[in-house]
């Protein structure tokens, strides 16, 4: 690579946030992200993963080199949102271990039901090899390898039925999670299940998000993150046709070796130590009691010096999301119609949690570094995700389209079917990203909001003037920037083309159908990929006017199936209302 024009350190003030960014007393949690000196940022070596086959190939290979290290040499620790490591039987029964609370609800007439049912009937997750993930982790467990998975569930939707009926498909998976979180303790044994531990310590209208594989050796260290579980569906493959007989997953993942890999094994030491530190809590499943951990459960030791990385100049912030805790007396009305119901489960069942030891005011990283970079931005901001309900993020984008009219914005969408439904979407695009923007019939000339029918655009990914960029778990929500536990990492680099810019050419690539570099064995697809490299030209693939230069090769265009949205955004199904943006997108600074 030839060096770029820019100096490093210019992009570095620019986009990375720093503490004099912030002003002299930030609202609690606002932080500039622990990595902001420049001993600190690098240099790393981040390489990014497009989609589950890509992804899960890179952590099978780093699986099959501990497999083939050292007996006893190595590490590797994961933690998860859905663990899907078995396959799950098709009604699991479920009983409330703690009868107290059950005669205490029955004194006020509540009945929360000491046994009821799920229907699950899932798939285990099996690697591109076709080797179960479980398999592989258990081949580590026969090479001494120190396996540690930390592994999230609701406290409460896997004991109570009205929480359970509540949550649906979340406490499905939880279900899913807890039971591969067994059957991984039986094959490590008495001497190792310790280290399979569920985690509790999210927020409890929130969830542990973060997707996280730290692995190495003395020599080596090496950290993932993305929008990626072990969980059924995630190889799903991505119609690349008008027509596909499939739904197609679009994810984003990254590998990290350098500081910042150590600044993720942090992230993961400070999580699993704070989970020791909670109660032991158990679940009871089809009879079998499974604790969230055990009193001898090991705490983590200090990550090995990151060995240094040699050629790549990328520099690196850490963006953590963790919550603040603030609870009412009465509880959210969500828990339940009864304020008998309500005040039983926040009161007796542990619904308040104390504050996150290391993180008590919370921390929100990530809010701030994606501020500071949208506030920067001078020629397009890119983002994709498979939700846009940040009433703030739309908002800072409109601010800087107002502030730079050359700047373009491009939203790239895909709902999860799961998800449901509601109007946030259409809010926050029409009362916060368009107002005041220059267009006709109030559709703006610069931005474009596009789905990609088909396919769940689950990648949480920000591109910013092919220069910064965010990859990670955190999504465009309010709940990712403030309550849900994050990771993301924002990355700049100093070569040229660099890593965003690559990044940017290879998604867009993705959206117009063109095979990725080593994806395609028949035919070359140089030309459009050195197209799709040229911002003058690739901006074009979205609106014809944006683009400048050589016209694009005939097969640089957008999918079929990658329609605009019309904007103003039509009014949705289900119309919004502040109530549903406070139960489906929540923010912990507030009192629930």
């Amino acid at each position: 690579m030839s060096h770029a024009p820019h100096n490093i350190d210019t992009l570095t003030a620019a986009y990375f946030t720093r503490p004099t960014d912030l002003p002299f007393s930030p609202p609690p949690g606002e932080t500039a992200p622990e990595q902001w000196a420049p001993r600190d940022l690098g240099p790393n070596d981040v390489e990014a993963f497009i989609d589950g086959l890509a992804y899960f190939t890179a952590v099978e290979n780093e699986i099959d080199q501990l497999i083939a290290g050292p007996v006893g040499a190595g590490f590797f620790y994961c933690t998860a949102w859905w663990l899907g490591l078995v396959s799950t039987p098709a009604t699991v029964r479920i009983r409330s271990f703690d009868k107290s609370i059950g005669k205490i609800a029955a004194t006020v007439g509540i009945d929360l039901q000491d046994e009821f049912t799920r229907n699950l009937g899932q798939d285990e997750f099996k690697l591109p090899s076709g080797t179960p993930l479980r398999s592989k982790l258990a081949q580590l467990i026969g090479r001494k390898v120190d396996v540690r998975i930390l592994a999230w569930t609701s406290p409460f939707a896997p004991k109570y039925k009205p929480v359970a009926d509540l949550l649906g498909g979340l406490t499905d998976l939880n279900l899913h999670t807890i039971l591969s979180v067994d059957s991984l303790r039986r094959i490590y044994g008495p001497a190792g299940q310790n280290k399979i531990l569920l985690n509790t310590c999210a927020h409890p209208l929130g969830a542990a998000h973060a997707k996280m594989i730290v692995c190495g050796s003395a020599n080596r260290l090496a950290a993932f993150t993305g929008g990626l579980d072990a969980a059924p569906g995630r190889m799903m493959p991505v119609p690349w046709a008008l027509a596909s007989p499939t739904r197609g997953w679009h994810d984003v993942a990254v590998r990290v070796q350098g500081p910042a890999a150590g600044a993720m094994h942090n992230f993961f030491r400070s999580l699993w130590n704070e989970q020791l530190k909670q109660p032991i809590d158990t679940f009871v499943l089809d009879d079998q009691q499974i604790p969230t951990h055990f009193a001898d459960s090991p705490p983590v030791p200090a990550a090995p010096a990151p060995p240094a990385v040699v050629g790549p100049r990328q520099r690196v912030q850490v963006l953590r999301t963790v919550p603040q805790m603030k609870f009412s007396a009465a509880g959210p009305e969500r828990l339940g119609p009864s304020a008998a119901q309500r005040w039983l489960l926040t009161t007796a069942a542990g619904f308040r949690r104390a504050p996150i030891t290391f993180a008590p005011d919370g921390i929100f990283e990530f809010h701030v570094a994606l501020r500071k970079a949208i506030s920067q931005a001078t020629r397009y901001i890119f983002i994709a995700d498979q939700a846009f309900s940040s009433q703030e993020v739309m908002g800072w984008l409109n601010a800087r389209l107002i502030q730079q009219p050359g700047l373009k914005v491009i939203l790239v969408h895909g709902a999860d079917p799961a998800d449901p439904p509601s109007g946030l979407l259409n809010h926050a695009v029409n009362n916060f990203l368009l107002p005041h923007l220059p267009g006709v019939g109030g559709n703006p000339n610069n931005v474009m909001v596009c789905g990609w029918a088909g396919v769940t655009v689950h990648s949480k990914v920000v591109i910013i003037d092919d220069q910064w960029c965010a990859v990670g778990s955190a999504n465009c929500m309010r709940r990712s920037h403030f309550t849900d536990i994050e990771l993301s990492i924002a990355v700049l680099d100093e070569d040229e083309p660099g890593f965003a810019q690559r990044l940017r050419r290879d998604l867009w690539a993705r959206y117009c159908g063109v095979p990725l570099p080593g994806e395609s064995i028949v035919f070359s697809y140089d030309d459009e990929l050195t197209a799709l490299l040229d911002l003058n030209r690739a901006l074009g693939i979205w609106k014809p006017a944006w683009g400048s230069g050589a016209a694009l090769p005939m097969a640089a265009h957008l999918l079929g199936s990658v329609q605009p949205y019309p904007l103003p955004m039509p009014a949705p199904t289900i119309a919004y209302s502040e109530a549903a943006y406070d139960a489906q997108d929540i923010d912990s600074r507030k009192v629930v």
